[in-house]
């Protein structure tokens, strides 16, 4: 027995526990993406500790991008250790990158699904996409500031106010009709909610799927470009719809794919990965 114990401490002396065999690395590579695993959401810090400063909340199931592994510690019970990540880009102040710190424990390598017996999760869910009727031009969307806009492709006008879920199956919105000509006096709706699946939802009985568009500036977007588009990647979606038609050049389409990397998306299995991984390795530590 305690030449078997000498003899693993010998081959340990030899061949040491790599730390880039933990959970954060796959074939010695650090997991380009890792997603929140936690009902109640994830603080972001500006230091590895739980002193350190609250920069901004992650919600669940976000995907985020891991930059660089820290110290081990215990929190709720739970070893893991802190984590630096990008924050996600709707957060930036501005065009520039930023990173914070949090607990690893409450980070997992697949995306959970979202949890559809949970108002949190729903409102999640609703906020993670750009919504487009199936069958109709209509566009829906909600931001992490509870504000939702209704507008119609290719077209003038639109609604827009504050939003809230009074229960799973009822949407509440308070807003107003706009167009060229003003705004029309405030208004509240409740809506008939009915989630069908995490790619399709019914809101007012009209069947509602993932759409984007690139009809504007890709930083106004950054709310919506971190849902699961149907399974496939941002960057073989983000150039099929657009309201106008519009074909995009090859230039344009890398121009839109540097700033998509840039918000630390994923390239994995795209022709951008390579300059994914360019641009990271500089950055990841």
């Amino acid at each position: 027995m305690k030449k078997n114990i000498l003899l693993i401490l010998s081959l340990l002396l030899i061949f040491p526990l790599s730390a880039k065999s933990n959970k954060y690395y796959k074939n010695e590579k650090l997991i380009n993406t890792m997603y929140v695993n936690s009902l109640e959401g994830l603080k972001v810090r500006d230091t590895p500790t739980l002193s350190g400063k609250r920069i901004c909340g992650l919600v669940n199931a976000l995907p985020v991008k891991v930059v660089e592994i820290g110290n081990e510690t215990e929190i709720d019970g739970i070893k893991d250790n802190w984590v630096k990540i990008l924050i996600p880009a709707y957060e930036w102040k501005s065009e520039n990158p930023e990173y914070g710190w949090v607990f690893g424990g409450y980070l997992s390598e697949q995306k959970i699904p979202y949890n559809l017996n949970s108002i949190i999760d729903i409102n999640n869910l609703l906020m993670s996409k750009i919504w487009k009727e199936e069958n109709g031009p209509y566009v829906r969307t909600f931001d992490h500031d509870g504000i939702f806009a209704i507008y119609r492709l290719a077209a003038g006008g639109g609604e827009t106010g504050n939003y809230y879920l009074k229960d799973q199956n009822t949407l509440v919105l308070k807003g107003k009709f706009y167009d060229e000509y003003g705004a029309s006096e405030e208004y509240t709706v409740s809506l008939k909610l009915k989630i069908i699946n995490e790619n399709r939802i019914q809101i007012d009985g009209k069947d509602c799927i993932p759409f984007i568009t690139l009809d504007s500036d890709l930083f106004d977007l950054r709310d919506d470009i971190y849902g699961d588009y149907c399974g496939k990647s941002i960057y073989e979606v983000i150039f099929l719809n657009n309201q106008y038609n519009h074909i995009y050049t090859e230039e344009e389409k890398n121009q839109i794919a540097d700033k998509l990397i840039k918000f630390g998306l994923d390239a994995s299995g795209t022709k951008y990965e390579k300059a994914y991984d360019v641009y990271w390795s500089s950055i990841i530590k």
